[in-house]
Formats: structure tokens, sequence, C-alpha cells
């Protein structure tokens, strides 16, 4: 496994061996991790504003095939990246691949497996099922839509990125306006859930009484 330095760099300690997978591990608040953080921010983001609409039942567009393909592969290439990423312990930066993997192992991989795994199945099984037949097409896309809802897991991930970006602000100032920003969207997108809910109490209850959403001619409203 090669033997183990340790060593002051940038007045921080890190924790390294000598074997040939060394050079792939990165280091937590590197420019790469953090640009790749963020892009995986944006897609969180994302999920956070579609996934609560699958109550209107949009129609299914290239756009949104295109986009939530590109979102399912950014987050199988994430399961192999963040093996590769060093942690933080006990005021030391753990930079050993074996350990690195492990502790990956042990946190977030059972949980991002358990979002990419059945989503990647029925993306499958909805893709092949335009050949056979609308009905059967409706029911897998239901179902896809159904599984998608466990994306909003990554909240607690997109919790921990926000923390790692703001480490990096040294003004007060800056951390102060963050910290509103955040606070704003946090806002929006709550109250953007909870519009979505409203709607859709309304809409399973069309069916035995008449709604807000019939009194408003919403339930003949398109996209």
């Amino acid at each position: 496994s090669g033997t183990t330095t340790f060593f002051v760099e940038e007045a921080k300690l890190f924790n390294r061996s000598e074997c040939c997978l060394q050079k792939l591990v990165h280091y937590p608040g590197s420019p790469t991790r953090l640009s790749w953080d963020c892009v995986g921010a944006v897609l969180i983001m994302y999920d956070v504003i579609s996934i609560p609409m699958q109550v209107f039942d949009p129609p299914e567009t290239t756009y949104r095939t295109v986009m939530d393909l590109g979102i399912l592969v950014f987050w199988t290439l994430n399961i192999v990246a963040s093996m590769m990423v060093g942690y933080v312990k006990n005021g030391v930066t753990e930079m050993r691949p074996g350990k690195v993997i492990r502790h990956y192992l042990k946190t977030w991989f059972l949980i991002d497996l358990i979002v990419v795994a059945p989503d990647w199945y029925f993306t499958m099984q909805s893709l092949g099922s335009y050949k056979s037949g609308a009905e059967s097409s409706v029911r897998l896309l239901r179902m896809l839509r159904l599984v998608r809802c466990v994306r909003l897991i990554r909240l607690v991930k997109l919790r921990w990125i926000i923390a790692a970006l703001n480490d990096l602000l040294v003004s007060e100032y800056s951390n102060i306006m963050a910290n509103i920003v955040k606070m704003i969207m946090m806002l929006c997108f709550t109250n953007h859930f909870i519009a979505c809910m409203f709607y859709l109490l309304g809409d399973l209850q069309k069916n035995s009484e008449n709604t807000w959403i019939q009194e408003h001619g919403f339930s003949d409203a398109v996209w």
C-alpha cells in the first residue's frame, strides 16, 4: 500500500501515501472539485424546481429527456469522482486512496446508489417502452417520475456544498450577502413546493367535489 507520509502544505496537515493512485486523489477544497460541486448544486436546484412540478403532468419534451439523462449521467460519474476526494478528520486531511474510498463507501455511496440505480433502471425501461405501446409507455413514465422524487435526498448534499463554498469567503460582507441569498432561495424553493402540493391536493379531490382548480378553470389548462 506504500509508505505513509505526514507533511504541512499551506499550513494544513496532510496524510498521504506513495501508491500509484495517489495522484488521482483531489483535495476537498481544490478548484476542480469545487467547480464540479457547483455544477452539482445547479443540477440539485433544477431538480428542486422540476420534480414538484410533476403534479401538473407536464408533457415529455426532447429538452426534458436530454436534461434528465444528462443529470443521471452526471451523478453516475459523481460516484466515481467522489471516491477520489480527500476528507478532513481530526484536523488532518486524509488523502490516502484506500482510506478515502472506504470513507466514501461508508458515507455517501449507499445514498448515491439508492438514487442512481432505480433511476437508470426505469429510464432504460421507459426508453425501450416507446416501441411496446402507448399504455405501457405512460405507466413506466409515471413510475419514472415517482422514482425521481428520491433525487430530493440530494438536498442534504446541497447544504454541504454551500457550506464548502462559504468557507472560501474571506470578508464578512461577502459572508452576509451569501447568507441573505441563501435564505431568499430557501424561501422561494419552500413556497414553490407548497404551491405544487396545494395544487396536488386540489387535483386529488376533483372527482369528489368542486375544487378551486375547477372554479378558476385550471383543470382544462394546457402547457
